[in-house]
């Protein structure tokens, strides 16, 4: 009862506070200033005015938007003076583009109810700073008005503004590079990943997903990965490490580079090198045709023994082949036929080739 009277009485005194305050409106500009100084909104032992309040307040009109009455905080944050103040209404301090908006916020709030709402604020030099506004109507000399005070959160806001870009631009970056990237504990629990594509995942996400690397990959694959998490956080460098999964469209090779990210966490970069595999390999195979090649290129470099009579050559298991036969089989050539002009007069003697 003691607590319930004395929140009555603290209310009384209130409401005798800002019917005070009312009546300094009406008063002269030099009597006003006074009274706004030493008004007190309530209090048991001390009053509150608006100037011990440290962020920008006023009361305003909710008709016509006037301000009437600000603190020093107002003035020293929007480099307008008391008296400039007075003179001015919301819409002053408001970006001209914002004033549908706020004239459709001002006749649709209810003037008994508590709003909170972000806006943006005109000051004196033209720059403009983002501010919340905590606002609640009192009722001053039979007439409700509105006390707000605001917090400039245009730090925040700009802060707000460089992380989304930045993180758009990491998104892009992302989206170029054809990687897989895990995020892995040290005991090899999947924490994260990124993936362009989700198919490009040996599991789906669900399934590997705060599961360890042990419980999901297979035994050799785990071995490897668990093995080189330890390294790279108990030596800070990299890792790197390959290792082959079978795939939707067969095996597939990877290489992986782990990174310590943490006391306790490491980043893996998984780039599919199937390709490369597959190149290299293409690779040793036109290198192995071009030594076969050059291994018969040698062999016919070297004393070949041929028949004086019929021109055979005898091969290294002992037969004889035509020249033909021998030379296309190690070398590569092809043969055409034709006669020469010396055999064709011996073969067929009568005609004339001259």
């Amino acid at each position: 009862m003691k607590d319930e009277e004395r929140s009555k009485e603290q209310l009384l005194k209130e409401l005798t506070s800002l019917r005070l305050q009312l009546a300094s409106l009406k008063a002269p500009r030099a009597e006003q200033k006074h009274v706004e100084q030493t008004v007190c909104f309530g209090g048991s032992h001390r009053g509150l005015s608006l100037d011990d309040i440290p962020l920008a307040a006023w009361i305003h009109d909710n008709e016509s938007w006037r301000f009437l009455m600000v603190n020093q905080a107002a003035i020293e944050r929007y480099g307008y003076s008391r008296e400039e103040f007075l003179s001015m209404t919301l819409g002053d301090i408001r970006p001209r583009e914002d004033m549908v908006e706020l004239e459709k916020f001002l006749k649709t709030a209810s003037q008994k109810r508590r709003l909170t709402a972000t806006w943006r604020h005109l000051k004196k030099d033209g720059s403009l700073i983002w501010a919340i506004c905590y606002s609640h109507p009192v009722e001053l000399g039979g007439r409700l008005v509105r006390l707000v005070v605001n917090e400039d959160i245009t730090e925040g806001i700009r802060a707000e503004a460089e992380l989304k870009r930045s993180e758009a631009k990491t998104r892009e970056i992302l989206s170029a590079v054809p990687d897989i990237m895990f995020q892995i504990s040290r005991d090899g629990t999947y924490l994260g990943f990124y993936a362009n594509m989700t198919s490009d995942l040996f599991l789906p996400p669900e399934k590997f997903v705060g599961k360890k690397v042990s419980e999901v990959m297979p035994s050799d694959v785990a071995k490897l990965a668990t093995h080189h998490i330890a390294r790279a956080l108990d030596s800070g460098i990299t890792q790197v490490f390959e290792y082959v999964l079978p795939m939707h469209g067969g095996v597939r090779h990877f290489e992986a580079r782990l990174v310590a990210s943490g006391a306790d966490e490491v980043l893996a970069i998984i780039r599919d090198i199937s390709d490369r595999r597959r190149a290299e390999a293409e690779r040793e195979k036109l290198i192995l045709k071009l030594q076969e090649a050059a291994a018969n290129i040698r062999v016919l470099g070297g004393l070949l023994p041929i028949c004086a009579y019929c021109k055979k050559i005898r091969d290294d298991q002992g037969y004889w082949n035509q020249v033909e036969f021998y030379i296309r089989r190690h070398a590569e050539v092809q043969f055409t036929h034709g006669v020469c002009p010396d055999c064709a007069r011996r073969i067929v003697p009568d005609v004339n080739l001259d």
